[in-house]
């Protein structure tokens, strides 16, 4: 039996699918899954396979979790991640000085994380932020919840270019929708 997606949502791939402007057809072509499998998902009666939802979720630029139905909020502890898995309000400063407290150095929190020296040194610049995997590995260190790290204000979303500018702010739009149609 193949490991299935279980809490795959069929409304989250039609509404990416009328975003993107992609056809079953051509997200076929794109993605390598036949035409029927698409369909079949798009309408709720298939659950699709991980590696199905990995070729779809490369055609969209995003994580295959994104195909899966809302997480827990408890389970982030307030951590936003945008359509890459990116922890969007990431702070480096509190990287910085939970590193600087326990005395170590860029190199030695690499080498006992894991996590590359240059990484480390890029989020704590501002010039990356970590995916949430990442996150973890550095809390679970530093015996923290990965929302140490991060900025709890919230985003002002009408700033951006775009309502849309990041899967998170999608994905409460097709909570909200989900609530309303059920």
């Amino acid at each position: 039996m193949k490991n299935l997606a279980t809490q795959f949502n069929p409304k989250i791939l039609k509404y990416l699918m009328k975003n993107e402007g992609e056809t079953v057809q051509t997200l076929s072509k794109k993605s390598g899954v036949s035409v029927a499998t698409i369909w079949r998902m798009r309408e709720g009666k298939h659950v699709p396979s991980w590696p199905t939802l990995d070729a779809l979720a490369v055609v969209f630029d995003i994580e295959p979790i994104c195909f899966c139905a809302e997480e827990d909020e408890d389970e982030n502890n307030g951590v936003r991640l945008n359509h890459k898995g990116v922890v969007s309000n990431f702070e480096p400063a509190f990287l910085k000085a939970l590193r600087e407290e326990s005395g170590l150095t860029i190199r030695e929190l690499g080498a006992k994380t894991g996590v590359s020296k240059d990484s480390i040194l890029k989020y704590e610049h501002g010039n990356a932020k970590p995916l949430i995997n990442t996150l973890r590995k550095l809390a679970e260190f530093f015996e923290v919840t990965p929302d140490y790290f991060c900025d709890d204000q919230e985003e002002d979303y009408l700033a951006g270019d775009s309502m849309f500018s990041d899967m998170e702010e999608k994905r409460e739009i097709l909570a909200r929708i989900m609530k309303l149609s059920y």
